[in-house]
């Protein structure tokens, strides 16, 4: 009989819990290995010191007034992915993926009295004075960033986190163009664009209270 009642089977057996993985009270039972993943969206709204559309040239009582007009952007959602590895010990990588691509358009059309001037991209413009003229102005932003990193879970004093390094590459493209409707000449269309790809270190840390 003392044998049954001292056996395993008949001692209670306390559930885990987080508070107990926090403090260290159960070591088996806190981790185990395995894929982690998720998605999400980032809200973003891109600003430039200037970022102009077109300028304005109006003449009034014998003096001329030129204003600039920027392109008008508002808040999208951009996609976010992230897929990884954690093993039983706690570390782990992972790779994140998310990308912004929007765009921002004005269409009006010349009533003839003032003298409409695109952008200057490599001093290449066009200009449009004449009523009925059609002028289109668009731009467009494009960022493409990519993470690859090493993680860190950790348990200390009732906290419990994440630590993470790695690198990043962020590939960002920005386009400009103008059209003016009906063509007359080669310069009523303007087009450019630029773009940057770099790469760099990143840090990072998640800690969480239960």
């Amino acid at each position: 009989v003392e044998a049954m009642v001292d056996s395993p089977w008949q001692t209670p057996q306390q559930a885990p819990h987080m508070m107990g993985c926090a403090t260290g009270e159960c070591q088996e039972c806190c981790r185990s290995g395995g894929w982690v993943g998720g998605v999400g969206a980032y809200v973003i709204k891109p600003h430039w010191t200037t970022n102009a559309a077109f300028a304005t040239s109006l003449s009034s009582g014998g003096a001329t007034i030129d204003s600039q007009t920027d392109f008008a952007y508002s808040y999208f959602a951009s996609p976010l992915v992230w897929l990884g590895y954690v093993g039983e010990n706690g570390l782990g990588v992972r790779t994140r993926f998310w990308l912004f691509d929007e765009s921002s358009t004005t269409t009006f059309t010349n009533d003839g009295s003032a003298t409409f001037i695109s952008a200057a991209p490599l001093n290449y413009l066009n200009s449009s004075s004449t009523a009925g003229d059609v002028l289109t102005f668009s731009s467009g932003l494009d960022v493409d960033v990519i993470d690859l990193e090493l993680t860190q879970t950790f348990e200390a004093c009732g906290f419990s986190g994440q630590l993470s390094a790695g690198g990043r590459y962020t590939r960002i493209e920005q386009t400009y163009r103008h059209a003016e409707a009906p063509l007359t000449g080669l310069n009523d269309i303007v087009e450019s664009s630029h773009d940057f790809d770099g790469f760099g270190p990143s840090l990072g840390a998640e800690v969480r209270r239960p």
